[in-house]
Formats: structure tokens, C-alpha cells, sequence
């Protein structure tokens, strides 16, 4: 069957014939954006506690762009740190140390870490040509 870009959509029906989910894929377009997911937004103020942070390259319309290898600066501002950042390319041999990520498939993580002062952390990621994106954490007692 030959590429063409569109949409796919899938509907689940159970056994009396009524419409129970419904998923829809579509064709990405080109890079537009970062989004930032963290795994979760409060921490504890203990100078240990982790949060993952999930990076996404997406389109105009939110769609992750699987093609996707944009080079991307992670920065922790607040009370917490950036211990790590990373990616599932196995070929790709840079120190997880580094603010720095090449996305792989259009998604990277980065991991922050709470201090032991309570209050709030930016983790912010930015790209050129990309609108940046910032996620706010809370360092609470």
C-alpha cells in the first residue's frame, strides 16, 4: 500500500453494537514545538526525590514528529537541579551529565531533583526553531 499522509482511526464496539473507544492517528507534520510531560509535579523537599521529565517534538497540531532529531537544551532553575538527560538512541555515546539531548523519534527525558528547600522548579527545554516549553514542579516538606 503506498504512503499517504491522513488520518486513521480505529473504533471499538462491544458485543451489543454500541461505539466503546475510539483512537485516532494522524500524519505529523514538521517540527513546531517542544511539550514537557513530567511523570509528576510535586516532590518532596529531601534532596533525593526525582522527577522524569518526557520530551516531545511536536507539529502545529500536537502530534509527536517520529522523524524527529532536533538537538535540546534542557535548564533547571529553582530549587532543584537537572541530574540527567537522555534518550533511547543507543548509538548515541554523549555524557547523560549533559544539558544537551539529540531527540531520538521525536521524544528525549531529562530527570530533576529536588534540594532540600521547598518551593518551586522550572525545568525548561528549548530548540532552535522550536517554541520552547517550561513545566513548573513543587518542592514541598
Amino acid at each position: 500500500m503506498p504512503y499517504t499522509p491522513g488520518k486513521l482511526r480505529a473504533t471499538g464496539i462491544d458485543t451489543n453494537g454500541n461505539e466503546v473507544e475510539e483512537v485516532t492517528l494522524a500524519t505529523a507534520g514538521k517540527p513546531a514545538a517542544i511539550r514537557l510531560t513530567p511523570d509528576r509535579t510535586n516532590l518532596s523537599a529531601d534532596n533525593q526525590d526525582l522527577a522524569y521529565i518526557v520530551i516531545e517534538v511536536v507539529d502545529k497540531d500536537g502530534n509527536v514528529v517520529p522523524i524527529a532529531d532536533n538537538m535540546i537544551e534542557v535548564s533547571v532553575t529553582g530549587n532543584g537541579s537537572l541530574i540527567a538527560t537522555g534518550s533511547a538512541d543507543l548509538k548515541d555515546a554523549s555524557s547523560y551529565k549533559s544539558p544537551k539531548r539529540k531527540a531520538w523519534k521525536g521524544r528525549a527525558i531529562a530527570v530533576a531533583k529536588s534540594s532540600h528547600n521547598k518551593g518551586t522548579i522550572k525545568v525548561k527545554a528549548t530548540s532552535p526553531g522550536l517554541k520552547s516549553h517550561t513545566v513548573t514542579l513543587k518542592s514541598v516538606k
